[in-house]
């Protein structure tokens, strides 16, 4: 499996038929991850399923938009740390945690601090619940 998260506007061996490229078609099997080549928060959909479990992985996809949790396995999305990457990186990638993590305050927390309209996301029991 051949993934590029970063790359130059140079075409790779084999990958003449990426967007942007002159013609040919890629090898299988290879995703054209580049910076650009596809929303970033969808660089993980092409991702065969048993990949998506990769810690590094996803981890590498979150660096390039918090929302790409959306596509890691739900073990992945119940990471606390990978899910506080995510919503330190995108507020809105709180929605793909798991429904735990969803309901965690500081979570919650970080990802109104990263972006105030996250507020929209935080499960109704914390938005009910009264500061004694």
């Amino acid at each position: 499996l051949d993934i590029h998260f970063h790359g130059s506007p140079s075409v790779p061996p084999g990958w003449e038929g990426s967007p942007g490229a002159s013609s040919g078609p890629r090898p299988p099997g290879a995703l054209d991850m580049r910076v650009g080549a596809q929303p970033r928060s969808r660089v993980l959909e092409q991702v065969p399923p048993e990949f998506r479990s990769d810690r590094e992985l996803i981890r590498a996809a979150i660096e390039q938009s918090g929302t790409a949790l959306r596509y890691a396995t739900k073990e992945m999305q119940s990471d606390r740390e990978l899910v506080r990457e995510a919503v330190s990186q995108d507020g809105f990638a709180l929605q793909f945690a798991g429904a735990q993590l969803q309901a965690d305050i500081q979570l919650a927390l970080e990802a109104i601090q990263q972006d105030a309209c996250a507020l929209e996301l935080i499960a109704p029991s914390m938005k009910s619940r009264e500061d004694r």
